[in-house]
């Protein structure tokens, strides 16, 4: 017997359909596209569903197609003297890909749909967005990709496509190969890729290069800015909340004077974050009070970068500022207007470099901010190499 089928229990009740397939130095393993089973339905002797489970005699007349196919095969490729286990692990990806040469487009857009249902965020579109940006950017490379095409090396010439045709920095190529990766992980999963697929070994090293924040002076003209439009209004206020709360984008909006408490003459926020559904409590000095008790609308990300971008430049925040990106291992400088590089994640990242510069306990800082290890937390702070050097003044005079 070259093939046997069984199930595998996963983290719910219904297991997916394993075959065991005998191959020359062991066996090869893959998940049967799509079929589930619960435990209690399944005839561990013969290898196929019981009658209890409602569709056994469809199941098993399907596996038995999928049985006889792959012994005929295993027999024809002992005959010809070519019984390997790569021959035979291309020819089960070939079955099944047989008649769905769309079938990667089409998953993937599923995937989509179940991220934009899980999608914590206000802006419930924003993983949508994300993933249709990587597929497209898969089919730009390879318009008629194919399960059976991705591995290690596909992922190797994609990335290169992405240096080469988008000009994208590696930090932002990195992320999109990850983001993918998450994807096949998924698909993996559910069969549509090999257990033994070695495209989980390729990655891009991500390269640490200088990030901008909001000093305490600019934060402050943010908070004194006046005669804005009232989009970007909208948007300073949004933006005052992510210095002040040190708070993820996605929370901003939520962020409202109804959160607030009062205690030993005191004013607190205690928020409840969209991504972690964690809690934390926030010091609400003045100013931060004053912006909390003005209403807000959300915004989109995309929306949302380009508006702070155009906030800053409004306002003169337009301090020189050293923008280095990375293509392959090529770098490249450029001294840019700060307005230029300003986008959601500058709010987090002003409230971490600026609490730390004051000397709070970064403890302290990560409870508030709700970071959860310092690893993260560490990502935050990119401070230049002058800031907060006045304070060795104390340590000599």
């Amino acid at each position: 017997m070259y093939v046997r089928f069984y199930p595998y229990r996963g983290r719910t009740e219904d297991c997916y359909i394993k075959a065991k397939v005998a191959v020359p130095d062991g066996y090869y393993q893959f998940n049967i596209p799509h079929e589930r089973v619960k435990m209690k339905d399944w005839d561990k002797k013969k290898g196929r569903a019981k009658k209890s489970h409602t569709s056994s005699v469809a199941l098993n007349r399907y596996l038995n197609k999928i049985e006889m196919a792959i012994s005929d095969k295993v027999r024809e490729l002992i005959i010809e003297q070519d019984y390997s286990r790569y021959t035979v692990e291309k020819f089960i990806n070939d079955y099944f890909q047989k008649g769905r040469g769309d079938d990667f487009v089409t998953f993937f857009d599923s995937f989509i749909k179940i991220k934009e249902r899980a999608s914590r965020s206000t802006d419930r579109n924003h993983l949508g967005r994300k993933y249709t940006n990587i597929k497209n950017k898969i089919l730009s490379y390879d318009p008629h990709v194919r399960w059976s095409r991705i591995n290690q090396q596909f992922l190797a010439e994609w990335a290169h496509h992405l240096f080469d045709e988008y000009e994208l920095g590696t930090n932002t190529a990195a992320k999109y190969v990850k983001d993918f990766k998450s994807f096949l992980h998924y698909a993996k999963k559910q069969g549509h890729i090999s257990e033994r697929n070695d495209y989980a070994e390729f990655s891009i090293a991500r390269v640490e290069v200088p990030q901008p924040y909001l000093t305490t002076a600019e934060v402050d003209k943010l908070y004194k800015a006046t005669g804005l439009s009232d989009e970007l209004h909208n948007t300073r206020l949004l933006l005052l909340k992510g210095c002040y709360s040190g708070q993820r984008y996605s929370d901003w909006d939520m962020l409202n004077i109804e959160s607030v408490f009062e205690r030993d003459g005191a004013y607190y926020l205690q928020p409840t974050y969209m991504k972690s559904r964690n809690f934390s409590y926030i010091r609400v000095h003045e100013k931060f009070y004053k912006v909390l008790q003005q209403p807000t609308y959300p915004l989109t990300n995309p929306a949302a970068n380009r508006n702070i971008k155009n906030l800053c430049e409004e306002v003169g925040i337009d301090e020189p500022f050293l923008k280095t990106t990375y293509k392959g291992n090529v770098m490249d400088r450029q001294l840019v207007p700060k307005y230029q590089v300003c986008s959601s994640h500058i709010g987090r990242r002003s409230f971490a470099c600026n609490a730390i510069l004051a000397g709070i306990n970064p403890e302290i800082i990560m409870a508030a901010g709700g970071w959860k290890s310092y690893k993260t937390f560490k990502g935050y702070i990119n401070l230049s190499s002058i800031d907060g050097t006045d304070q060795f003044d104390l340590v000599y005079n």
